[in-house]
């Protein structure tokens, strides 16, 4: 989502995703989503987070240097440390958007949005010529 909101200049949001999720078990896995870690039998559906994504959540927080990294198998177990997890994948780590994401299309379309936009403003000079470009641009970017 981070990465939707850029594509739209958005550089400040509110968010308690990170707090949320902890609260009912769940972490944020970079490319993945939130998989559930805790011992309840309720998970809202959650997928159970299985050995690899456990594994691909440490690498993730070992090439982002996350400090308590020593700590992570104790901080799964308890609120505060998933809260602290998902705070630092949310802020440190930029894996893009998981092509299995429903974000994936809106992503694209706002890719395609920002390079027609950022076409034009370097055309203005030249509208005609501008025209002719971009109708080729549509072309090649419809393929």
């Amino acid at each position: 989502m981070i990465r939707i909101l850029e594509k739209m200049n958005i550089w400040s949001v509110d968010t308690s995703t990170w707090r949320v999720k902890a609260a009912f078990g769940h972490v944020i896995i970079p490319g993945l989503g939130e998989r559930y870690v805790g011992n309840r039998k309720l998970r809202f559906r959650t997928p159970r987070a299985r050995k690899e994504e456990i594994e691909l959540l440490y690498k993730e927080l070992e090439k982002t240097k996350f400090p308590l990294l020593d700590q992570f198998e104790e901080l799964l177990n308890s609120f505060i440390g998933r809260a602290i997890i998902n705070a630092w994948v949310i802020l440190k780590t930029n894996n893009g958007i998981n092509k299995r994401s429903n974000f994936i299309k809106l992503y694209e379309k706002l890719n395609h949005y920002n390079a027609h936009k950022l076409f034009l403003s370097h055309c203005r000079a030249a509208p005609v010529f501008s025209i002719t470009l971009l109708k080729r641009l549509d072309v090649l970017v419809s393929q």
